[in-house]
């Protein structure tokens, strides 16, 4: 249970015995309020901290995490463990909100992991009907 955000999950299991658990997560946005905000976001730093999570034993959470570098508590949980795919790639940031304009766009939806995998293909795109641009990322195990 993670307070502020929706967080439903799925455990794989992979050749090798490892097991890759992926979230796909959206906590509360800034309008509902700063403190349910920010506790959604840093309570995603749970998955992270789980003692069972290792390099066999890899977290993804993906989503619309309602925050970027610019603020502390996704700061925090990059600190907690997770790897930006967005920034490990090293291509530029991956603008997702609003999707109906070209600029500003911020960055608002991430996929994030613990050690284990590599990121490659992180890139947006536009799906009609929604608020943000889509955001995808191809994980090898490592």
């Amino acid at each position: 249970s993670i307070p502020a955000a929706d967080v439903p999950a799925i455990t794989l299991k992979t050749s090798g015995n490892r097991t890759v658990t992926l979230c796909s997560a959206h906590p509360k946005s800034p309008m509902r309020g700063c403190a349910d905000w920010s506790a959604g976001i840093l309570g995603l730093r749970e998955l992270a901290r789980a003692k069972s999570v290792s390099n066999r034993n890899i977290v993804v959470v993906m989503g619309d995490l309602n925050s970027s570098t610019d603020h502390p508590s996704f700061r925090a949980l990059l600190k907690s463990g997770f790897k930006d795919a967005s920034l490990i790639q090293a291509a530029g940031p991956n603008l997702t909100f609003p999707r109906w304009l070209k600029w500003p766009r911020i960055e608002l939806d991430h996929v994030l992991f613990t050690p284990g995998l590599k990121p490659s293909g992180v890139k947006s795109f536009e799906v009609e009907g929604t608020d943000h641009l889509a955001l995808i990322a191809t994980l090898a195990l490592r």
